[in-house]
């Protein structure tokens, strides 16, 4: 007989050369050819199943200071999916019953002619199991490997499986849950119908749930259940807006770049007789009336100057220059932007600060930054709020693709230097943050809505990005990325990680934030909790039966600021580290001094690279 695998390796365990040879020649007799290996105590059975796979175990019931059973119990042990035989010259039924009770394939009396079909037969068999586990192992390891969220549910609702990916995005374990519990925070009635019996065909919706984006496509199985798989695209959702808003921009800077060039004709012609004109007539009121004419038509220009620069299509002098040493020098012109009733101060720490930008064009970024945060903190029309506050800061960091893709979809990745401006005027709505660079668009009685236009053209047309984070009645932080000119030698080393297994939790009431920060801890081999709030937080700390070595909290949270969670969490777990996360900046969210709270600070948007730079230098000062 040919085996499937090759040749048929068996071992015997027998006490008794004699017995063994005579096995052996029976299964010659038999047609079976196999290499055949005696062992006769524990430790032989044990160290031959561990050494190598075998196709079937053939044992004698009674061996001197020692059993067939005590072999049984050691291969069930180690886990082997193959044949045990038993073969003996006398027992009883009821042993060879207790045989087959504890998981013998069979029961076979020496030199009996039985035994070679029923080792054949239990090799088929073997060869089927595995087989079907090895088509298991791939169906589970596609299911689980699936970026998709997967789960089944029976005739009566209930869901009987849901993957790893799954229990990710939905952000629980499967339980005792039916299918619409399951969804329970979804709202519509087309996803409540579609979740209850009887199932019917559905190819792809989409629904919200927990502030996640969620595409569902439903299956009925045979059995009348069904197959759901749901997958999370809200970062996809958010690439697609900045691509439409990339697109929009460069469809209204075509238009607009038409628009200034036929409006600086109408200028050249006015200015250009206006200045024959002046020369004609003598000193008096005309020629006062030819300034009037003048000052409008160099107004003009200078709105066409901005029409341009949302057209990109201005002229630019670019120079190496280092951002703190340019934005210190200009800091009485942004002071007086700022008016005498906010407070502005100015923070650029960026260790490699070096750029290629027009100076005049970054002072007039800069300005309309200022200007426009001064103008958010202003009371229905009236000066700043007392407290208004304005921060100018820099930093350096690294994107990868898709993070720099999520900032502005023509950025690639790189060594990047931020230019932030952060108020904490009274912030705007997301329908608003969506629309604040389009041209003309404006929420103010006053001005031209080319402000924010013109300063998300010129960065563009300098190959950089903007990003704006904003909340209502707490602020606005603009940040502007523009690639660094960083020699390679001098970008910092990747920090390493720290040996041993850590517990982090993240508190963020943003789910797609509180996503993203898992997945990148996970993926950095950290075990990871979450919460939405800093109540939440507590309680999950209080379920725990090991400590959390590092927390990761957003410093505004909808029910603590997250310096009062870390103190609180303090009492409990005094080895503690703590990183902060935020859109406004460090500088700007007056965090409590090292001295009472050690923490270190990622800004958002979190990019994954200084997440786990500061969170490797966290564990690894925990350790010192």
């Amino acid at each position: 007989m040919q085996f499937p695998g090759g040749t048929i390796h068996i071992l015997v365990v027998e006490d008794t050369e004699v017995d063994f040879e005579l096995l052996v020649l029976q299964l010659l007799e038999g047609g079976v050819h196999a290499e055949c290996t005696r062992v006769e105590t524990a430790q032989q059975v044990r160290d031959a199943l561990e050494r190598q796979d075998w196709d079937a175990i053939i044992s004698d019931y009674s061996l001197p200071g020692f059993s067939g059973l005590e072999a049984l119990q050691i291969h069930r042990e180690v886990g082997r999916l193959i044949p045990f035989l038993f073969t003996s010259g006398t027992v009883g039924e009821q042993a060879a019953v207790e045989c087959m009770r504890r998981g013998a394939q069979d029961f076979v009396l020496k030199g009996h002619k039985r035994l070679v079909p029923a080792l054949l037969r239990e090799l088929e068999e073997s060869q089927k199991r595995k087989e079907a586990q090895a088509t298991q192992d791939r169906h589970r390891q596609i299911v689980e490997s699936s970026v998709s969220g997967i789960f089944c549910a029976d005739c009566a609702g209930r869901v009987t499986f849901l993957n790893e990916r799954g229990e990710e995005i939905l952000g629980k374990a499967l339980g005792q849950d039916s299918v619409v519990e399951l969804f329970s925070q979804a709202r519509g009635a087309e996803i409540a119908q579609a979740l209850r019996p009887p199932y019917l065909e559905i190819e792809t919706f989409a629904f919200e749930l927990d502030g996640k984006d969620l595409h569902m496509s439903l299956r009925p199985l045979q059995d009348g259940g069904v197959l759901g798989q749901f997958t999370d695209v809200t970062r996809e959702r958010s690439l697609e807006q900045r691509l439409v808003l990339s697109q929009k921009m460069e469809a209204l800077g075509r238009l607009a770049s038409g628009v200034a060039h036929d409006f600086n004709n109408t200028l050249t012609v006015i200015l250009g007789f206006t200045g024959l004109l002046r020369e004609e007539l003598p000193v008096g009121n005309a020629q006062e009336l030819l300034s009037l004419v003048e000052d409008a038509a160099e107004r003009g220009s200078a709105l066409s100057r901005q029409i341009l620069a949302v057209a990109r299509q201005q002229e630019l002098n670019l120079e190496t220059i280092e951002l703190r040493h340019h934005v210190d020098s200009i800091q009485p012109l942004l002071r007086q932007a700022a008016g005498p009733h906010v407070e502005l101060e100015i923070r650029c720490e960026a260790e490699h600060d070096r750029v290629r930008f027009d100076p005049n064009l970054l002072l007039q970024v800069l300005i309309n930054l200022t200007v426009n945060a001064k103008d958010a903190m202003k009371q229905q029309g009236e000066r700043p709020a007392a407290g208004s506050r304005i921060v100018i800061s820099c930093a350096d960091v690294v994107l990868d693709e898709t993070q720099a893709t999520l900032i502005d979809s023509r950025l690639g990745p790189g060594h990047f230097v931020t230019l932030a401006v952060s108020d904490n005027g009274l912030g705007m709505d997301e329908e608003t943050r969506l629309r604040i660079f389009e041209p003309f668009y404006t929420t103010k009685s006053h001005g031209t809505g080319l402000g924010l236009a013109s300063v998300y053209g010129t960065v563009a047309q300098s190959g950089g990005g903007v990003w704006v984070y904003s909340e209502l009645n707490r602020g606005t932080t603009f940040k502007i990325y523009l690639p660094c000119l960083v020699p390679p030698e001098q970008i910092p080393e990747e920090v390493p990680k720290p040996e041993g297994d850590y517990l982090l939790l993240v508190v963020d009431d943003c789910t797609a934030t509180r996503s993203l920060v898992r997945e990148v801890l996970q993926r950095d081999g950290y075990q990871v909790l979450e919460a939405a709030s800093g109540q939440e937080a507590l309680r999950r700390i209080e379920d725990q039966s090991r400590s959390v070595d590092l927390l990761v909290s957003d410093v505004v949270l909808p029910d603590l600021i997250g310096p009062d969670l870390a103190l609180h969490l303090r009492d409990r777990l005094p080895n503690l580290a703590v990183i902060f996360t935020s859109g406004y900046g460090a500088e700007f969210c007056r965090l409590p001094p090292p001295e009472k709270l050690s923490h270190r600070f990622v800004d958002k948007p979190i990019h994954s690279g200084d997440l786990l730079r500061k969170v490797r230098q966290a564990l690894s000062d925990k350790n010192r």
